[in-house]
């Protein structure tokens, strides 16, 4: 038949099955690490290619924006150069007119001083004493 159970076989027996289960979490371990590195490369990976494409997407976006800002700056430049422009001209359109009824008026001036001397004259008037 068999032999009887001691406690020296059941402490080799437990030795063994113990550095069995220990050689299996080590190597449960070692592929956890394992796991663990390759999840983090992969990572990184997908976060350097995100990161990148963000970028990508921001600098277009912000280009658009700066040609979108760019031609309404442009556009309002032209509206207020128009305004500026009309006003200068009404500006000098006035000052025309303004020079050309001084000068009527001048003339006018000239004319009714000349008529005023002849009646003074006439009447044999100074006019240097009345005034």
């Amino acid at each position: 038949m068999s032999e009887p159970v001691t406690k020296e076989y059941l402490d080799e027996k437990f030795d063994k099955f113990a550095d069995t289960v220990q050689r299996g979490f080590q190597d449960v371990r070692e592929q956890q690490n394992a796991l663990r590195t390759d999840l983090v490369a992969v990572m990184d990976t997908k976060l350097t290619v995100l990161r990148t494409d963000l970028v990508g997407v921001m600098d277009t976006k912000l280009d658009l924006l700066g040609d979108r800002l760019t031609a309404t700056l442009e556009q309002r430049l032209a509206e207020k150069t128009s305004e500026v422009i009309t006003h200068v001209d009404a500006f000098a359109s006035l000052h025309k007119k303004l020079d050309q009824e001084l000068t009527a008026l001048r003339g006018k001036y000239d004319r009714l001083e000349g008529a005023l001397q002849k009646i003074a004259q006439h009447l044999h008037l100074d006019l240097q004493q009345l005034f």
